[in-house]
């Protein structure tokens, strides 16, 4: 689930009360859409054999290797990969992020990015056991297997509940003048990444880190911040080897004759495999106004940002509640805060 986010941002200013860099607090629009596919495939080696127990299964399906003879129920051997197909349908993705930019030093600053992929709705996998393997026969219901190679056995569905990106750590870039108040940037987000669904019927849960590298174009001549970036992903990555299949239950349609079904059980063991993603993306995304020195983020300057600022009393080098710059936070920033007291830029 790597790289799967490009997105087409549109954000309103924050009011800077003479300070040069400006916050946008950006929301994803209902125009936002996002669609991923992802193959995957892993190495198998195993074995099958039919239901059949003398004791709790006796009229279950036995198999027999070769095309003539033998007796009893007898495991077949076979190798080949376990593969699925997630595709994740075009949704709306809810969400959002705080960008910060200096006009001045074109430093861009992104954090707090959080994207919910599917919002409510939900993705498929198909996964199939694609084997390689020689004659063998079926008895209850008798039939006949000639050797085939890479034949796809469909396995159990699954589905994609929830798909979601969390920013980990801020990410910065300088971006690169090309117009007038126009600039071109290129910024990676470190994310971490948290898929949930189920596969084969059985429930998982898979987080990972990350990078979204976005890349696109900060307009300004309109008033108004606006980053615009869109495109397609392609990525493959190494699979780690799954939990081994053990007598994992699987019907079959008889070959010779057709028309009846045998019920096997399957054994495997995995090794490394890969996985494919293909994502396309088109994000729009709103802002709304919040000055810098409301610390609480409430869209009013009130008791709560005063409070801030008290709590943070002395030397504070970097501090937000640092609003005059000087390194510590003091009467001057109090005095700055009062004097906006009320609705954010009002």
């Amino acid at each position: 689930m790597k790289g799967w986010l490009i997105p087409l941002l549109a954000c309103a200013p924050m009011a800077t009360a003479g300070a040069e860099v400006v916050r946008w607090e950006c929301v994803l629009d209902p125009a936002t859409t996002y669609q991923q596919t992802t193959n995957t495939s892993v190495p198998v080696v195993g074995d099958w054999i039919g239901s059949h127990d003398a004791t709790l299964n006796p009229g279950g399906t036995r198999t027999l290797p070769g095309l003539f003879g033998g007796s009893g129920n007898v495991a077949i051997p076979y190798t080949g990969s376990a593969r699925s197909l997630i595709e994740l349908p075009a949704a709306t993705p809810l969400g959002g992020f705080t960008l910060w930019f200096d006009e001045a030093t074109a430093q861009l600053r992104m954090n707090f990015l959080m994207v919910d992929a599917l919002a409510g709705r939900t993705g498929v996998v198909r996964s199939s056991l694609v084997v390689t393997y020689g004659n063998f026969r079926t008895v209850a219901p008798t039939s006949t297997y000639p050797g085939a190679s890479n034949l796809a056995l469909p396995l159990a569905d699954g589905v994609i509940t929830l798909v979601e990106a969390t920013q980990t750590s801020e990410a910065m870039t300088t971006a690169t003048p090309v117009g007038d108040a126009l600039w071109d940037f290129i910024l990676n987000v470190p994310v971490q990444v948290r898929a949930v669904g189920t596969v084969m019927g059985d429930p998982f849960e898979n987080v990972e880190p990350a990078t979204l590298s976005l890349q696109g174009r900060i307009d300004l001549t309109q008033g108004t911040l606006r980053v615009s970036s869109q495109g397609t992903v392609s990525e493959t990555a190494p699979v780690p080897p799954p939990a081994p299949l053990v007598r994992w239950p699987m019907s079959i349609p008889t070959i010779l004759p057709p028309g009846a079904t045998a019920n096997l059980l399957v054994n495997g063991t995995f090794s490394q495999g890969l996985s494919t993603t293909t994502a396309s993306t088109n994000l729009l995304a709103t802002g709304r106004r919040i000055c810098p020195i409301d610390f609480d983020v409430s869209g009013v300057i009130d008791y709560g940002d005063v409070t801030l600022v008290l709590l943070e009393f002395g030397p504070c080098e970097g501090c937000a509640t640092d609003v005059d710059g000087t390194g510590e936070v003091d009467y001057g920033d109090l005095v700055l805060v009062l004097l906006e007291f009320g609705p954010c830029g009002g």
